[in-house]
């Protein structure tokens, strides 16, 4: 079930100045800033790894769109989206909604 309000959807790109570049022109009105993260995330047998990433968020609307170009993927988090043959310059990898009540 789908509950409350789209709020964002996540991209991966190979290369995110390309990501960008599908937005220019479609009511893009800030130059996005690209930040470089490395984040911790625990394995399922307890180590912790570093995934990598450049991203940045792009609003047009009420919708913010993420875009995310793996540096360094261990756990393959980013890997289904990032291999989909001739999946383009930003492939879908996850939806985010705004529910106002769970209850």
């Amino acid at each position: 079930m789908i509950e409350g309000q789209l709020f964002q959807l996540g991209y991966v790109c190979d290369n995110i100045e390309e990501g960008i570049a599908q937005f220019r022109g479609r009511g893009m009105t800030h130059e996005p800033q690209i930040m470089e993260v490395q984040q911790p995330v625990n394995t399922p047998d307890g180590r912790e790894v570093i995934n990598h990433i450049k991203l940045c968020f792009i609003w047009i609307g009420d919708i913010q769109y993420e875009l995310i170009q793996p540096i360094t993927d261990p756990l393959g988090v980013y890997a289904l989206a990032n291999t989909v043959p001739g999946g383009g310059p930003i492939r879908i990898h996850q939806t985010s909604s705004r529910v106002a009540d769970w209850a």
